[in-house]
C-alpha cells in the first residue's frame, strides 16, 4: 500500500498513513478513523488535503544525453541504466 500525507485545513495537523489507492479520504473524521489519530476538538466533517510530493529532487544543470552522461545519476533515486545483460 502506498504512503500518503494529509493535512487538515482547520487545525494544520499533518498525518502520514498507508492506505489502498482506491480509498479516497476527504474529511478529518475519515482520516482519524483510518490512521487511529484522535479526533480532538476539530469537527469530523472538516476537509483534508492530500499533500503532493515534489517528485525526484534531481535537477540537471545542462541538457543530458542519457546514454553518455551516467555520472549525474549516481546517488539519485533513479533506476540504473539497462545493459545487454539485463
Amino acid at each position: 500500500m502506498p504512503l500518503y500525507d494529509y493535512q487538515c485545513r482547520e487545525n494544520g495537523v499533518q498525518i502520514e498513513i498507508h492506505h489502498p489507492m482506491a480509498l479516497t479520504i476527504k474529511t478529518w473524521g475519515e482520516l482519524c478513523e483510518q490512521s487511529g489519530h484522535p479526533l480532538g476538538d476539530t469537527a469530523a466533517d472538516a476537509p483534508v488535503e492530500k499533500m503532493m510530493g515534489a517528485g525526484n529532487p534531481f535537477k540537471p544543470t545542462k541538457p543530458l544525453d542519457f546514454k553518455k552522461d551516467r555520472a549525474p545519476f549516481r546517488g539519485t533515486m533513479m533506476a540504473p541504466m539497462r545493459t545487454n545483460k539485463f
